[in-house]
């Protein structure tokens, strides 16, 4: 958050990275990182011009996808490279940080190895980087204990060794790949995967970003402030602010269509949008009394309560994937399933069960009492000769039959080969099935012999006897058979067989129900935190102030402004029918409460502008124009409105779609890779110009540059990727990031600004000293005239 009178020059002095005091491998990091931000900024831009493209092969229902093959090139340099300096940050920095860098480059690198069954040799790198990793973390310790420290030369060692490794693995795989003959290229397949895996960090990254962008425009805002305050005449400033304040209600009135036609229903919208606005001045201002913000101390906020702020709001949003992401599905549950129905006949009975939706299924009815049903289920599509076999006899015409030989009698019939020969063997009992296990010799279509492997359940159901078989070619039966046991035990002897469905789907199905219009996200947990978290420290900060008061306040504005934009959301969920709640009718036209767009931010632009034009006309008619007071309030509304202003254009960026992939468009890309630059070289303040007995400036240096390049080369592959490749990487978490964090942080620099404003004119009104002029009743002085006072200068 930027201090309540930054403008971009004050905020990058305080705030800059100390290049001074950094030795030269260091300075290098930054400006490689500048430099890396340049070039993947350039490829982003170019990403649609004609060039040399490398295809990511898709898998099942996902296409392939073209990337330009110098985008590709830099990512996975990037990547490589931030990998290394994160690592080597981690090894040297704070222990619970190297574990959890550690831990996340383990899953990723891990996970890729095994999904994509490379060879053994290509983990050797990796196990002699976690070998690396724990040789100098003991040394560190060992050498701890004894007061000492290691040599200032080994972390530029450990980074050329991780460099080494790492480098090394992605070589080896490249070339595992070019010797493997496929007429299809793994390796960037591969790169992509370990992309996708980074993606549980890269989402929240996303949404946080958003709070960078707001304070974008907040600082953008305080720059045209700076230069309005070189002009002596407070009249400049208001001229600026009336003539911007009117420009955003025209703006605003003719995208809301109140303009064409103006009436009464205009009128009492504008109403609706003031008095509202009224109510949140209030509310607003009574939490400044609470927190007794206006002696506060100027401190950065922490990021601790923007991470918080995010995780609240993201928490019911992305769990439901992390889920999908953690725990794979099972073989039978990643298959999509119907329901077949067969209601009862003549001489048959009803029953259910659940198939592969590709699967082809045929039933041939019994034509008389006595007479076997039989349902054919075929996965045609499918490799191994897959077959599933339903069989229903009547109980009564099988008096003296074992129960393994009506399953042998089964297995007999539907094979295909007439010289079938069926190997049956008793197996373990599935529940009330008797199970058995075949080897049988069958034949396909085209007569030629093929051995399948099979499995035949058996149950007596009232007066009816079932037999379930299901069989595949011997390769393939390990892979059919958690479908076969889904099927089987989906049957019932009646219509209410379901899908299956895995624990970690019935999981995620409870997830998602429990938030299905996002309201506990975006509303009522902002609020319970705010509740819960953020008014306790607000009256911390009443006796303590400090960074803790104004986590607090932040918190509060965040919950606050979430519940104010979904109030009739809010009422609905309670049960309260705010679609029949109607506020004003109007030439036959109700105002009902769930109509009623309260703090959107085009709403909340409007009640801005607003309540400045009412401000303005406020202090030329009490002819006030030339005061501090004036000089300050003005400058404070005119920051609201020009930041309100950006960040409604930072919106639009980011409401857009890219037109060919779930992709970033070049906008977006762009402006991400800006922003994780500028939080890398604005970090001085709170990381990377500290230092801590466990965590070294450099550690910290290496960490943060390592993250900024990590993201950086996400975001230059997902934007440069023409095609989803199964992923959903658009500026939508970034847009939503922009609003629930950016607009509440902008409005917690405003209460503090305003709350200033009062204590300063109370701290500044003279005691009256010789020689003060005085004025008749009800005149206002310049400012000039009060020794000690307020010089725009």
């Amino acid at each position: 958050m930027a201090d309540e009178d930054e403008g971009l020059a004050s905020a990058w002095r305080e705030r800059a990275i100390d290049l001074r005091r950094l030795s030269w491998p260091l300075r290098l990091v930054i400006a490689v990182t500048i430099l890396a931000t340049a070039v993947a900024s350039v490829l982003i831009i170019i990403r649609d011009v004609p060039q040399s493209q490398i295809v990511i092969n898709g898998t099942g229902t996902i296409p392939a996808a073209p990337i330009p093959t110098a985008a590709f090139v830099a990512a996975l340099v990037l990547w490589v490279l931030a990998w290394s300096l994160a690592l080597t940050g981690a090894i040297f920095g704070h222990w619970a940080l190297r574990l959890l860098v550690v831990i996340t480059f383990i899953y990723i690198s891990i996970t890729g190895y095994i999904s994509e069954r490379s060879a053994l040799i290509v983990a050797v790198p990796l196990v002699f980087i976690a070998l690396w990793v724990l040789a100098v973390s003991m040394a560190r310790w060992l050498v701890g204990l004894q007061g000492r420290s290691l040599p200032q030369w080994l972390p530029l060692v450990s980074f050329f060794v991780v460099l080494a490794a790492l480098s090394s693995h992605y070589a080896i795989l490249l070339y595992l790949d070019k010797q493997g003959g496929s007429s299809t290229a793994t390796f960037p397949q591969i790169v992509e995967l370990e992309f996708g895996l980074y993606a549980i960090v890269l989402i929240p990254v996303l949404f946080l970003t958003g709070s960078d962008f707001g304070e974008w425009a907040e600082i953008a805002a305080g720059q045209v402030n700076d230069w309005l305050k070189q002009s002596r005449s407070t009249w400049v400033l208001l001229t600026v602010s009336a003539l911007v304040a009117a420009g955003i209600v025209i703006e605003q009135l003719q995208q809301s269509g109140t303009l064409a036609p103006f009436g009464l229903a205009s009128v009492l919208d504008l109403v609706t949008v003031a008095l509202f606005g009224l109510v949140t001045t209030v509310i607003f201002f009574l939490v400044a009394r609470l927190g007794h913000i206006a002696v506060w101390p100027r401190v950065p906020l922490p990021a601790w309560a923007l991470i918080l702020a995010t995780i609240t709001t993201m928490l019911l949003l992305v769990v439901p994937y992390y889920v999908d992401f953690f725990v794979p599905p099972s073989p039978a549950n990643s298959v999509d399933y119907s329901v077949f129905r067969h209601s009862a006949q003549t001489y048959s009975p009803a029953f259910s069960l659940a198939y592969p939706s590709n699967w082809n299924h045929v039933a041939s009815e019994p034509q008389q009492a006595g007479d076997p049903l039989l349902v054919k289920f075929m996965g045609t599509s499918e490799p191994g000769m897959r077959q599933f076999w339903l069989v229903e006899f009547p109980t009564a015409g099988l008096e003296g039959e074992g129960p393994y030989s009506i399953e042998q009698a089964v297995v007999s019939t539907v094979c295909q080969n007439p010289k079938c020969s069926v190997d049956l063997v008793q197996a373990p009992s599935h529940g009330s099935w008797f199970t058995a296990q075949a080897m049988l010799q069958d034949q396909d279509a085209n007569g030629k012999p093929v051995p399948l492997k099979a499995r035949a359940w058996e149950r007596t159901q009232g007066d009816s006897t079932w037999v379930l078989y299901g069989a595949a070619e011997a390769g393939e039966f390990a892979a059919a058979q958690p479908i076969y046991t889904a099927m089987l035990d989906s049957w019932k002897p009646n219509l209410g067989a379901v899908a299956p469905t895995s624990p970690t789907e019935r999981l995620d199905s409870f997830l998602l129900n429990i938030d299905p219009t996002s309201i506990l996200s975006f509303a009522l947990l902002p609020l319970a935190v705010a509740i819960v978290v953020g008014i306790p420290l607000l009256l911390l900060g009443r006796r303590r102030p400090g960074p803790a008061g104004v986590a607090g306040l932040f918190l509060t504005v965040y919950g606050l402004y979430a519940g104010l934009l979904f109030f009739p959301r809010i009422l609905a969920y309670f049960g309260v029918p705010t679609g029949n709640v109607v506020l004003l009718t109007v030439q036959n036209e109700h105002l009902t409460l769930s109509s009623l767009q309260l703090l959107s931010l085009p709403r909340l632009q409007l009640a801005v502008a607003l309540f400045t034009l009412l401000l303005v006309v406020w202090l030329i008619v009490r002819r006030a124009v030339n005061t501090r007071a004036a000089r300050d309030v003005l400058a404070t509304a005119l920051l609201l409105n020009v930041s309100l202003l950006g960040i409604q254009v930072l919106d639009n960026v980011f409401s857009a779609a890219d037109q060919i992939a779930l992709r970033l468009t070049e906008a977006q890309g762009v402006l991400l890779l800006l922003a994780f630059l500028w939080d890398l070289l604005t970090s001085g303040k709170q990381v990377t110009n500290t230092e801590g007995r466990n965590s070294p400036r450099s550690a910290r240096v290496l960490l943060y540059a390592g993250f900024s390049l990590l993201s950086c080369s996400q975001v230059l592959l997902f934007s440069t990727l023409g095609g989803s490749a199964g992923q959903n990487y658009g500026g939508d978490w970034t847009g939503t990031g922009l609003t629930a964090l950016g607009i509440p942080v902008l409005l917690t620099v405003i209460l503090l600004r305003f709350a200033r404003v009062g204590q300063q004119q109370q701290a500044s009104l003279p005691q009256g000293p010789v020689g003060a002029p005085v004025g008749e009743p009800g005149q206002t002085l310049p400012d000039a005239h009060l020794p000690g006072i307020y010089d725009a200068r």
